[in-house]
């Protein structure tokens, strides 16, 4: 299977590929447990990540569920939001991520 072509591209053109095609792997559902991804703003560098429904059949995925369950029903909310920024550079430096919400 050969290399992605946006594997090559460097800097804010790596990211924006990036951002286009996980955006279809999104729409297309291949992620059911990522809800939304959006930018940050205007900001092409900071990605927005809302995620739920995770998988039953792992452990983790179980406990989050019903985490999430208990702070719809306290906070109602349903999802987890993270945030992905990316340095200038990038790949050459690394993403970094953040949980924003539920803190």
């Amino acid at each position: 299977m050969a290399a992605p072509a946006w594997k090559s591209l460097k800097g804010m053109r790596r990211v924006q590929a990036e951002f286009k095609h996980f955006s279809a792997d999104i729409e297309s559902r291949k992620f059911d447990f990522i809800q939304e991804l959006s930018l940050a703003g205007d900001n092409l560098l900071t990605w927005q990540l809302n995620l739920h429904n995770f998988d039953n059949d792992l452990p983790g995925g179980k406990q989050l569920n019903q985490d999430l369950q208990c702070l719809h029903t306290m906070y109602d909310q349903d999802h987890i939001v993270m945030q992905i920024e990316f340095p200038k550079d990038y790949p050459h430096q690394p993403f970094f991520v953040r949980l924003v919400s539920p803190r």
